[in-house]
């Protein structure tokens, strides 16, 4: 065979080059016509002068008498009755200052093309033409299957060239048919503009709540060989595995509205920041970002690695409404200053519906044109409270005990043809809005109808008592917004009060079904189902007449129906049911009247419209234990709190409540003064030093009784005014006894001394009791008893649980529980008659202790036992909780770097506790772990803190229900 190779000199062109690229090389044959090889059987004629590619055709055009081309022919390489492999090359091409190439070939068929199996058309291209074989690639190839495809402008792009010098191409024809083949055309090498993948992901990707309605993110800019052009971040409110990674060559366009739960937000290198706006409030968002270069058809995503993601949780929106407009009014003295004036009168209403403290520092109330006013630091609404404020003058009375303003613009300029109210958090984040029209005009206000729930509408018509023409910072029936008293659980005996000064009892209880009361009861017969307590008989008595006043800082009991109407079959409501008032909020310090008797209990109540804290009140010869009754659990009892433990949370006492209060053994003067200053907002952790505590609790199926232990130094051995004694229900329903013989009394938290110095054995006795017809009797079934519950013990104490009854001894401090089975006492009857729900007598005291207690708590001080792990850490070490979110619980894992009070609590996105998981002495150690049940908490974020000495280490976490 004979091989013909011509090298001619190279030719750089820079014909067509396209805007933001260099062409290396191009070849259009253009004025070549006839350059190439022609042949028959009698030999090959070539000819070659001054083109800068060769050609090597070897015998494949000489295998007949007709004439084969392999020439440019009419500007276009033709190669037609091409016998075998012909090959067309490029000259050496110097890719010297390139890193990354794009090849391109114009290519066609003429005739048939290929008309045989094999014969092809095949573009190569190799990184070092120079050398003796050089390495060929394949980028396209077109044979008899597929040369319909034809013509066609193929284009390689990105080749890497970061490692030669030079660069070539090489075409191969085989076309074995009479005047039929393929042409080429255009072949052209010019310099790279499409960026091969991301080398890196960004780093430090966070996203960050910015209140309920926008979620902040931030990054590290990708860095590497090859960095990003862009980024894309995309968000779900569903999971992170509900976020699908990019597709290579599909752009995706932003999408900020993520009302749909899902979006996007392209963003440049270099900004390191962006943002979702339009968010739902208390919801949870899950975000992945995405390295990209180019654009377009030719964008590249980084997907594989470890993709950058988090997660945020927006706030719960603020409960609050735009309750209240008066507009531009004639005539009217809204802001009662007595003078009317169109633009001083105009005011807004707004209430805070929510159940806490709203601060609404600097938050701004505008219209359509300009902000109009904006709060003055420290502005808190509390719940239930309106704030009003006025375009000017001098508001002069109560207007309900809202809050009352004028506009710091010095009005408010509301159009009467219509206009918007927007309220703005002190971010500028639009919280509510109201947009009104032309009915703004009728010297009338526009209110809610009804009050914080309805549409707008003319105050005139909403009103249907006495049809006024406004209101503000009242009801529609000038009422305050007041307070509001949800009972749940299910039917029984509730302690209650009131906040208001001049509300009758039927002003709070005639929603619900009342009877055996001559004055404003729905029936007079049948037992009473509101007593009242005598202090002077120490005795309940039936109210007579509902219509009478209430007094503030008086308890009283009320038998609460699961029917509102007994008269209707049909008017069973259920629970929860939601009870009001409207009237004066009481102010000032109240003090009830006690009873005068050694050890007596007085029922007294919570005299505001707000929590009062038990530990703040001031009491005189009375102790330092307080009980409210508790119908809200499957178990109903009294629970308790002696300032340092018990099942009244922190001794917080809810508005509405009633609570017992008793006096010191022979007190002959007792006293007690709540104060508007002894109101708390809950949660609050006053002591620097716990004391040590102990929880007990029994459980039998759904019932359920705690009893505690507190070491103080008021304690005792003996009985001492910190103990709390146990009472027995008010209600006839199966219930848990748990108590603890102290004195031949019993009780349900026992006050030891805390520098406990010898051994101590404490009677404990746990019993369930069921209803029968004769009344109470012992429950049979499996009974665990667990101590939850182990707070700042000191670590030299042993304790230990004895059942007398099997001899079983466990210990407390390595042990979670210990079960056993209560029989059945036959004979053993507590008379319904005497704690019949339908007649209440003086609150039961504690039953005589019982000497055959069937249990006994021992506490052993100045001993070596301890429950704590022996492996040493060097730090202090607070772990993230697993799961993470959580749905209702939560293990959290912490390390103790030397001995000493370690305490861990929850709180809230308000820095408000919810719960304390940890307060206990513990010694060095690794691997610590306590579990947090969220059942009773909304979804959101919470943060839980470890506090030791010289230690404050706090995380996040996330409840997802």
């Amino acid at each position: 065979m004979k091989h013909f190779l011509l090298t001619i000199g190279l030719c750089l062109c820079t014909i067509g080059v396209a805007v933001g690229q260099t062409t290396i090389y191009s070849e259009d044959f253009t004025g070549e016509d006839g350059k190439g090889a022609t042949g028959t059987s009698s030999g090959t004629t070539f000819d070659t002068t001054g083109v800068t590619w060769t050609i090597d055709v070897g015998t494949t055009l000489e295998t007949d008498g007709s004439t084969n081309q392999f020439e440019v022919v009419s500007g276009v390489f033709s190669g037609i009755d091409v016998d075998g492999s012909a090959f067309w090359f490029s000259p050496e091409i110097d890719v010297t200052s390139y890193s990354a190439i794009d090849l391109s070939v114009d290519l066609d068929i003429i005739g048939g093309g290929a008309n045989a199996s094999g014969e092809n058309i095949t573009v190569y291209y190799t990184l070092n033409p120079s050398a003796g074989t050089p390495t060929y690639t394949s980028a396209d190839s077109y044979t008899q299957s597929n040369d319909s495809e034809l013509p066609k402008s193929i284009s390689i792009s990105n080749i890497d060239v970061s490692g030669t010098n030079e660069f070539g191409i090489r075409i191969e024809m085989d076309a074995n048919g009479g005047g039929d083949g393929f042409s080429f055309d255009n072949v052209s090498v010019e310099e790279n503009t499409v960026k091969a993948e991301p080398t890196n992901h960004p780093t430090s990707f966070s996203a960050t709540k910015d209140g309920f309605s926008e979620i902040d993110l931030s990054w590290t800019d990708a860095t590497g060989a090859v960095t990003p052009d862009a980024y894309l971040v995309k968000v779900s409110s569903t999971s992170l595995a509900a976020i699908s990674d990019p597709s290579d060559g599909t752009a995706e366009s932003d999408d900020s509205d993520v009302s749909d739960g899902s979006g996007a937000l392209n963003v440049n290198q270099g900004t390191e920041s962006g943002s979702f706006t339009g968010l739902s409030d208390d919801t949870q968002y899950f975000f992945k970002i995405y390295s990209y270069t180019n654009s377009g058809s030719n964008i590249d995503f980084k997907t594989n690695g470890t993709i950058q993601s988090d997660d945020a949780t927006t706030d719960d929106a603020p409960d609050v409404v735009i309750n209240e407009i008066m507009a531009d009014p004639t005539g009217l003295d809204t802001n009662g200053d007595g003078s009317s004036n169109f633009e001083e009168d105009e005011f807004v209403e707004i209430v805070n519906t929510g159940t806490s403290n709203l601060d609404i520092s600097s938050w701004v109330i505008a219209d359509n044109s300009s902000d109009r006013h904006t709060f003055a630091a420290s502005t808190v609404l509390a719940p239930g409270q309106a704030v009003v404020v006025f375009g000017g003058g001098t508001p002069t009375g109560d207007f309900g005990g809202s809050l009352t303003f004028t506009a710091t613009s010095g009005k408010f300029e509301l159009n009467n043809s219509g206009d918007d109210v927007v309220l703005k958090n002190n971010s500028g984040t639009t919280i509510k809005s109201v947009t009104y029209g032309s009915e703004g005009g009728s010297d009338e206000s526009l209110t809610r109808s009804p009050d914080l729930t309805g549409s707008f509408a003319q105050h005139e018509t909403a009103d249907t008592d006495d049809a006024s023409s406004f209101s503000p910072g009242t009801k529609l029936d000038g009422t305050s917004f007041g307070e509001e008293l949800t009972i749940s659980g299910t039917e029984g005996w509730r302690m209650l009060s009131t906040p208001n000064s001049d509300n009758t009892y039927d002003d709070l209880l005639g929603d619900i079904w009342t009877q055996g009361i001559g004055t404003g009861a729905d029936v007079t017969n049948g037992t009473a189902s509101v007593q009242l307590y005598n202090t002077t008989t120490d005795n309940f008595a039936a109210a007579t007449d509902l219509g009478a006043t209430m007094t503030t800082g008086v308890g009283f009991i009320t038998y609460v129906y699961s029917d509102d109407d007994y008269t209707n079959s049909g008017a069973d409501a259920g629970f929860p049911k939601t009870l009001s008032l409207s009237g004066t909020e009481n102010s000032g310090s109240v003090s009830p009247t006690l009873n005068t008797e050694g050890d007596a209990f007085t029922l007294v109540g919570n005299p505001y419209a707000s929590t009062i804290d038990w530990d703040l009140l001031t009491r005189s010869d009375v102790t330092g234990t307080v009980y409210v009754y508790d119908n809200t659990v499957s178990s109903p009892g009294y629970i308790s709190w002696n300032g340092s433990t018990g099942d009244l949370t922190d001794g917080l006492i809810a508005t509405y409540q009633g609570f017992w209060v008793q006096n010191t053994s022979g007190s002959p003067t007792p006293s007690l003064t709540i104060e508007e200053a002894d109101q708390s907002s809950g949660g609050t952790f006053r002591k620097e030093v716990a004391p040590a505590t102990i929880q007990l609790t029994a459980t039998m199926g759904e019932l359920s009784k705690n009893a505690h232990f507190s070491f103080t130094e008021q304690g005792a051995l003996g009985k001492d005014n910190y103990d709390g004694l146990y009472l027995e229900p008010l209600d006839f329903k199966d219930y848990m006894a748990v108590s603890m013989a102290v004195d031949a009394e019993r009780m349900s938290i026992n006050n030891l001394p805390a520098d406990l110095q010898a051994e101590v054995t404490v009677p404990l006795s746990v019993e369930a009791f069921k209803t029968t017809e004769e009344g109470w009797t012992p429950k049979a079934g499996e009974i665990t008893l667990s101590w939850p519950e182990l707070n700042n013990l000191p670590e030299n104490w042993e304790i230990t649980l004895t059942d007398y009854q099997t001899g079983i001894t466990t210990n407390i401090l390595t042990q979670n529980s210990y079960t056993f089975t209560a029989e059945e006492v036959k004979g053993k009857v507590k008379p319904k008659t005497m704690f019949s729900v339908l007649s209440p007598v003086s609150m039961t005291k504690a039953k005589s202790a019982d000497d055959a207690s069937r249990f006994g708590i021992t506490i052993a001080p100045n001993t070596s036992v301890s429950n704590e792990p022996d492996t040493k850490p060097t730090a202090f070490a607070l772990n993230q909780n697993y799961p993470n979110p959580f749905n209702p619980s939560t293990t959290i894992s912490y390390s103790v770097g030397q001995t000493g009070p370690v305490n861990i609590t929850v709180y809230n996105v308000m820095g408000q506790k919810v719960a304390e998981l940890v307060n206990a002495t513990k010694t060095a150690g690794n691997n610590y772990q306590i579990s947090w049940d969220a059942t009773a908490q909304a979804s959101g974020i919470y943060y839980y803190r470890l506090t030791a000495p010289g230690q404050v280490l706090t995380r996040q976490m996330t409840l997802i229900k």
